[in-house]
C-alpha cells in the first residue's frame, strides 16, 4: 500500500521525458505541496513536499524522470522518497519506486472512462471510477475531477482525484464506505 500511495501521489509528466497530460501538468523543476489531514499527520509531519527534478535516471533500459518527496512540518523538509516516473508508448503514466517494478499510475488519457480497470504487477486492482467527481477540501472544493480508486483490501480503497490542468488535489481512504480526506494540494510551483 506504500509505494503506490507514494507512486500515485508523486507521478509526474516532465516535458523531455514524459508527454504531457492534462492531469499531471507538472514541468521539470516545479514543485508540489500537500498537506496532510489531521488524522494521517506523520509524527509531527504534516506536509509533503514533491519535487520534479531535471535529473534523469536510466533503468532496465528506460529514462526515467527523478522525483522526491520530502515530508515535513511545512518550513522544514527531509528526503522521504525517491522514485521515477515515465511515459510508455501508450501514453500511460508509469511509475517506479527503488528496487519495485513499474506500475502504470495513470492510464492514457483515451481510458479515462468510468469502469476502466487494470491490475498492476504487484496484482493491485485500480478503477477509473468517476469522471465528473468533486471533493472539497480545506483548500477550497474541486469539481470535474477523475476520481482513480484502488483496491487495497476488503472494503478498503485509497481514492485520488485529479484535476485537469491542475493535476492532484487530493487523496482520500475509504474504509467500511466510509470516506476519510488523507491529503489534499496546498501549493503547486
Amino acid at each position: 500500500m506504500k509505494s503506490f500511495f507514494v507512486l500515485l501521489l508523486i507521478t509526474v509528466s516532465a516535458p523531455v521525458l514524459l508527454a504531457q497530460h492534462p492531469y499531471y501538468p507538472y514541468e521539470a523543476g516545479e514543485a508540489i505541496e500537500l498537506a496532510y489531514s489531521e488524522q494521517f499527520a506523520m509524527m509531527g509531519d504534516s506536509y509533503s513536499k514533491i519535487e520534479f527534478t531535471t535529473e534523469t535516471q536510466s533503468i532496465d533500459g528506460n529514462t526515467y524522470q527523478v522525483v522526491k518527496t520530502y515530508t515535513g512540518d511545512g518550513t522544514e523538509f527531509e528526503l522521504f522518497v525517491t522514485s521515477y516516473y515515465r511515459t510508455d508508448r501508450a501514453g500511460n503514466i508509469i511509475g517506479r519506486m527503488p528496487e519495485e517494478q513499474e506500475e502504470v499510475i495513470i492510464p492514457r488519457v483515451e481510458d479515462l472512462n468510468p469502469g476502466f480497470s487494470w491490475t498492476s504487477s504487484e496484482g493491485n486492482n485500480f478503477e477509473v471510477v468517476d469522471t465528473d467527481a468533486s471533493i472539497e477540501t480545506p483548500n477550497g472544493t474541486y469539481s470535474s475531477c477523475v476520481l482513480l480508486q484502488q483496491l487495497e483490501g476488503e472494503g478498503l480503497y485509497i481514492r485520488s482525484y485529479l484535476k485537469r490542468g491542475i493535476g492532484i488535489v487530493a487523496i482520500s481512504f475509504v474504509m467500511a464506505g466510509e470516506e476519510t480526506l488523507q491529503s489534499y494540494l496546498v501549493e503547486s510551483r
